[in-house]
C-alpha cells in the first residue's frame, strides 16, 4: 500500500485499489475497511479474460434479463404473502 493508500485510509476509514500481476494475467482488487472489530480487507481477483454467458454455463433466462428495457427490481415478498409467482417490476 503506497503512503497515499495509508493517508487516505487513515481519513475515511475504507480504501479501494487494484493491483495487476502480468504474469498471473490477473488483477486484484483490494477493499481495505475499518470493520466492527478492527481493520478488514477483502481481496478479489479479476481474470483478465472475461468469460462469455456461454462459457459460465449460466441458463438463457439470466442472458433474457439483459434485454428488458424497463427499470426493474425483483420481489420474492409477494409470492410469499400472496402464494403467487415472483413480481419483476
Amino acid at each position: 500500500m503506497s503512503e497515499e493508500h495509508r493517508q487516505s485510509f487513515e481519513q475515511t476509514h475504507d480504501l479501494d485499489f487494484a493491483y495487476e500481476v502480468n504474469a498471473l494475467k490477473s488483477r486484484f482488487r483490494a477493499n481495505i475497511f475499518m470493520g466492527r472489530l478492527g481493520i478488514s480487507a477483502v481481496f478479489r481477483i479479476i481474470p483478465a479474460e472475461i468469460l462469455t454467458v456461454e462459457q459460465l454455463g449460466l441458463p438463457q433466462t439470466v442472458l433474457d434479463l439483459t434485454e428488458v428495457k424497463k427499470d426493474w427490481s425483483w420481489s420474492p415478498g409477494r409470492q410469499e404473502a400472496e402464494n403467487q409467482p415472483p413480481l419483476l417490476l
